[in-house]
């Protein structure tokens, strides 16, 4: 639908009834309007960043949640998207067979669980020891949470979290570097204006700023998690066309319905990994009977 066709009452019988707004990035103009009437309307906003399209930027300005699939996700860059979106309380990304990573940002008032700013790559190193010891202990004793149209018996992976909010910072001297290239560009462009106008003391002060060392900036209060994809051994994997939009389609139903965010990651992981046993974008994918009650978490349904 074209903007100009996306009148008031069209936009608010999209929205009425609407636990969630998802966007997949494409058409930003209408979707821009869309999520602009969704935030006014106090429902929240998933966007998906897959790639970079035109208008995304203020796509994911709006969005309360944000997800993007890759296979190698960085930490910093991770910290970066929640840095750039202080709109979205949460960040998650997927990392392929390596499971997802998830930032929630801290609620106002919400204390860090420890006072020692910390790299969000060190905390996700540590979780993926926790997350290697677990699931190894696991493998053998877990319930089975989904079995594939094929037969494919699939369990759920292990989620480790940082217990609460850290005070999270690049990895290295990437704060200070990146604070001091935003002051010096500031300061250049204000040395240049006091230039234009003639401001000799101005051009002064500007030009030394512009070559001093900035100041860090603070930390990023927010809570991680880890999760592992679900386990599938490669002789099963049949297509992995859809996996992502897989992912974030449960991972919808998880933050609709209200799941804890541990197990929205796993039942996401579980979905996910049961599409790829199948050729295709759909074939694979579960029915609701057959993923367990307690990934659903729902009582008396499923497995």
């Amino acid at each position: 639908m074209a903007p100009e066709e996306m009148a008031a009452p069209t936009i608010a019988a999209a929205l009425d009834g609407a636990a969630l707004a998802y966007f997949d990035g494409r058409l930003t103009e209408a979707a821009l309007r869309l999520a602009r009437a969704a935030r006014a309307a106090g429902v929240p906003v998933l966007v998906e960043g897959e790639r970079l399209r035109p208008g995304l930027d203020e796509l994911l300005a709006e969005a309360d949640y944000v997800e993007w699939t890759g296979e190698a996700c960085l930490a910093d860059a991770v910290l970066e998207v929640a840095r750039r979106l202080p709109r979205a309380r949460v960040v998650v990304t997927t990392r392929g067979t390596r499971g997802s990573v998830l930032l929630r940002r801290a609620a106002e008032g919400e204390q860090p669980v420890s006072d020692a700013p910390t790299s969000l790559e060190e905390v996700m190193g540590r979780l993926e020891q926790q997350l290697a010891a677990s699931d190894a202990a696991a493998a053998a004793s877990a319930p089975v949470d989904c079995v594939s149209a094929s037969g494919v018996a699939l369990r759920r992976g292990g989620v480790a979290g940082s217990g609460g909010a850290l005070q999270l910072t690049f990895s290295g001297g990437r704060d200070a570097a990146a604070a001091a290239r935003r002051a010096g560009a500031a300061a250049a462009k204000e040395a240049a204006r006091n230039a234009d106008t003639g401001n000799a003391a101005g051009y002064a002060a500007g030009q030394g700023a512009a070559s001093s060392t900035a100041v860090e900036e603070p930390p990023l209060l927010a809570e991680v998690l880890l999760a592992s994809a679900a386990a599938l051994a490669k002789d099963y994997v049949a297509d992995t066309t859809g996996a992502g939009d897989s992912f974030i389609g449960s991972l919808i139903y998880g933050l609709t319905t209200g799941l804890p965010l541990p197990r929205a990651l796993q039942l996401a992981a579980v979905v996910a990994a049961c599409k790829c046993t199948a050729l295709g974008a759909r074939p694979g994918l579960p029915r609701r009977g057959q993923l367990s009650a307690d990934l659903l978490g729902v009582k008396g349904r499923g497995l």
